[in-house]
């Protein structure tokens, strides 16, 4: 059985209704690009007007159709512009893909169009009901993941986290390479949305770089270094340091930022808790950030240097 109506909360709406145009301009979270994070005031702005004014219309025009001065629904109806309102529903439930609100929509309307045939008060009223009670019920399967105030600041979507220096310094090296700013985004936004282990799989590919203009700064160049020990990497940095055997040789005071850039190697390996360049493990949230901050300050160090 339908739900008993307020009658108070009808009689505001009435007076709410006839001040709004039937079909009101809005915009659904289809219309937005993707990954868009909407505010609760653009969800209120575009939203709620059609999330609460035109259930409480159809409600209204339900309580109407209950009154036994009516036989014929489409008396009722025809006040909402002949099923204009009905476009509202089915236009909004097309995009978020209530496909039963749709259906019952279309009822609706098909039982409107009887030619021959009434369309008796109280089948209008349930088939109300229907179209209001199955809005409310698919819309609870919608989901909107939320991400915090300081999430969205430190991570989501920033533009050039780690310095437009970074991102110039170290554009695709080849067409099968990883875009280092793209990475570092990605790398922010899997941490603002709680994917440690992912935010550290964007970390390794942006540190594949830095390794490679590293190394090949200093005169030995590994293209897989990846599936290098850390150690190993770090070791055969210094070790050409000392030597001296980069193709430009360097004076003590030149080599103070490469033993320097080696040290936040250092830093970024014990965050990565691993014996190789690779996230084999998983990790944390802090243990993410941890590796996140190293691999920035890392390459702004780095981005100096190339």
């Amino acid at each position: 059985m339908p739900a008993a109506i307020d009658r108070s909360a009808v009689l505001r709406c009435r007076s709410e209704v006839h001040q709004l145009p039937i079909v009101p301009a809005f915009r659904c979270a289809a219309d937005w690009p993707p990954p868009y994070l909407a505010s609760v005031w653009e969800m209120l702005e575009h939203y709620a007007r059609t999330f609460v004014v035109h259930p409480e219309y159809i409600r209204f025009m339900e309580y109407e159709l209950r009154n036994p001065t009516y036989k014929d629904g489409r008396e009722v109806l025809a006040r909402g512009g002949n099923g204009l309102f009905l476009d509202t529903f089915e236009e909004f439930a097309n995009k978020l893909g209530l496909q039963s609100v749709v259906r019952q929509s279309q009822t609706i309307r098909g039982r409107m169009q009887w030619p021959d045939l009434a369309y008796p008060a109280a089948l209008a009223a349930d088939d109300l009901y229907q179209l209001r009670f199955r809005f409310e019920e698919e819309l609870t399967d919608q989901k909107i993941l939320w991400i915090g105030p300081n999430d969205r600041a430190a991570y989501w979507q920033r533009k050039s986290p780690f310095g437009d220096e970074v991102d110039i310094k170290f554009p695709r090296p080849s067409p099968d390479s990883p875009v280092v700013a793209d990475e570092i985004v990605s790398a922010g936004n899997c941490l603002a949305l709680d994917q440690p282990t992912a935010a550290v799989f964007h970390l390794m590919r942006t540190m594949e770089i830095g390794v490679q203009t590293l190394a090949g700064k200093l005169g030995f160049g590994y293209t897989d270094v990846k599936n290098l020990v850390w150690a190993r990497i770090i070791n055969l940095m210094e070790g050409a340091l000392r030597r001296n055997a980069n193709p430009l040789p360097l004076t003590d005071d030149e080599k103070k930022p490469y033993f320097q850039a080696t040290s936040l190697l250092f830093t970024v390996k014990e965050a990565w808790r691993n014996e190789v360049m690779h996230p084999h493990v998983s990790y944390t949230r802090l243990e993410g950030e941890n590796v996140y901050q190293s691999v920035r300050a890392f390459m702004q160090h780095l981005a100096k240097l190339v």
